[in-house]
């Protein structure tokens, strides 16, 4: 995770290009609060995208078609006014995930092995 912490209303979008792949890579947003080493952690309270073909939500995921390899762009697309989450490759939107339970304050994160490379572009 890193010191931007979104709280503001409005729409909050970025882009992670995927430049080297060791593993799997999670991208998503969790609360101020939530801890976690992985997505799939008991802990986990946010919301994910994996590379290894899941979606991650609090507690539970599901199997998706799209996994991502290098190369490839995830975009993250937050709305803060409606609480709503969305998650594209390759400027492909595929997954909404209604935000019912999103805190007020949220933090983008990346979770990568030693030897990942991503490159973070917000608009």
């Amino acid at each position: 995770m890193g010191n931007l912490i979104i709280k503001n209303n409005g729409i909050h979008k970025w882009d992670i290009e995927i430049e080297k792949l060791n593993g799997t890579i999670y991208v998503g947003i969790c609360g101020i609060k939530d801890q976690f080493d992985k997505p799939t952690d008991k802990s986990f309270g946010g919301w994910a995208l994996g590379s290894d073909g899941y979606l991650y939500f609090q507690n539970n995921w599901k199997r998706h078609n799209t996994t991502f390899k290098e190369g490839d762009v995830i975009t993250v697309t937050i709305n803060m006014e409606i609480k709503h989450c969305y998650f594209g490759v390759n400027n492909v939107d595929y997954f909404e995930v209604y935000g019912y339970s999103f805190a007020d304050e949220i933090y983008p994160f990346v979770s990568l092995n030693n030897g990942g490379k991503l490159h973070v572009k917000s608009y």
